[in-house]
């Protein structure tokens, strides 16, 4: 965003975006890849989409598990991060 561009360098941003949309340049930004174990992920992802959807914790697992939710399938986020190494 605008602001990111005009933050004083070095600068430290938190983010959730997948790899393909996170800024890139060879001589610019490092990122560290920082994950969760799956099972705590998908329990804090459950208790969000609670203030969003009625579901139980069944189907969101199966939803999740099958990459059909927010920001999709929690493994191909990892691993595509994972690559850039």
């Amino acid at each position: 965003s605008k602001e990111a561009e005009t933050l004083e360098r070095p600068c430290i941003l938190k983010t959730h975006l997948p790899f393909g949309r996170a800024p890139w340049s060879d001589k610019g930004p490092k990122y560290i890849c920082v994950s969760r174990n799956p099972k705590d992920c998908c329990v804090s992802f459950f208790y969000h989409y609670k203030l969003l959807y009625s579901l139980d914790f069944d189907h969101f697992f199966e939803m999740f598990i099958e990459g059909r939710v927010n920001f999709g399938d929690y493994f191909d986020h990892l691993k595509i991060w994972e690559e850039q190494r």
